[in-house]
């Protein structure tokens, strides 16, 4: 089971990349703006911190990693999934990648604290 948890984060990207934000979303959506940054600072603080709670319970470094991004991708689908259904402003990409940017960033902060 060593690699159980790397393998479910697989899967959880495979079923984002399905998932019903397939197509594009019809506003504007640029690369940068204060959304975006908003979406990298939460994935990196849920990353980072579900990363550190993962390793402080004894899980091995890569293990917690795979943990926290696969978390952290399925919370921001959840969002994105929600932004078209009840917001209806759309899904977005974009914001998914800057999620997910964050994630591996809080991993890698949280990761090099000893």
């Amino acid at each position: 089971m060593k690699n159980g948890y790397q393998n479910l984060t697989g899967v959880i990207v495979l079923v984002t990349l399905f998932a019903g934000g397939a197509g594009s979303n019809h506003r504007s959506d640029p690369w940068f703006g204060v959304d975006k940054v908003y979406h990298f600072c939460g994935g990196a603080g849920i990353g980072g911190g579900t990363t550190a709670i993962a390793e402080q319970n004894g899980w091995s470094e890569g293990d917690a990693r795979a943990l926290a991004f696969g978390v952290t991708l399925f919370l921001g689908a959840a969002k994105e999934t929600y932004d078209p259904t009840v917001k209806k402003t759309g899904w977005s990409w974009k914001d998914l990648i800057w999620t997910a940017a964050g994630a591996l960033t809080g991993n890698l902060i949280a990761t090099s604290i000893p």
